[in-house]
């Protein structure tokens, strides 16, 4: 996975830093799990569903789990791995130093839609109505529509591309 797929799957992850109004990550912690056995799996995505952890990748029999979870449900997580006989370590990277890093990195790049990197909601949607605009050209039909709205309420918009006769 190269470098810039990290990030952009930390930002998705994490819910992003949509116009650098920024969450800070102090105390999160990266816990890394190997589930051995279904249950072990099942107890994992149990916990996820009362506590909202964010798995960096999904817990899977015999795979590595990469498990980002908030201060508050630290303990608890500890507890259910020690439970379900899992063994863990937690990782010793500064989530929230690097996040900082990512954002100084995002807030003095050129503001452009990239699709190799993070985008803000502001590029995405730029670049939807950007594609819409050039869409005539191509001698296909396209419309932009919002779709519904993300969890902080904001339009999220798409584009219907058509050959213009409806299709």
């Amino acid at each position: 996975v190269s470098d810039n797929m990290y990030w952009v799957c930390l930002f998705v992850l994490l819910g992003g830093a949509v116009a650098f109004d920024y969450t800070k990550y102090d105390g999160y912690h990266l816990v890394e799990a190997t589930p051995k056995t279904q249950s072990q799996v099942e107890a994992l995505r149990e916990f996820d569903a009362q506590h909202f952890v964010d798995f960096w990748t999904e817990p899977v029999v015999g795979r590595k789990t990469e498990i980002f979870v908030q201060p508050t449900a630290f303990g608890l997580l500890k507890s259910t791995l020690f439970a379900n006989g899992m063994t863990f370590h937690i990782s010793e990277r500064d989530i929230s130093a690097e996040l900082k890093t990512q954002w100084e990195r995002l807030e003095s790049r050129e503001k452009v839609y990239d699709i190799n990197d993070y985008n803000t909601h502001a590029d995405i949607n730029g670049e939807v109505i950007r594609l819409a605009s050039i869409c005539g050209q191509t001698g296909l039909a396209c419309t932009t529509s919002v779709f519904g709205n993300s969890e902080d309420g904001r339009d999220i918009r798409q584009i219907t591309v058509s050959s213009g006769d409806g299709k």
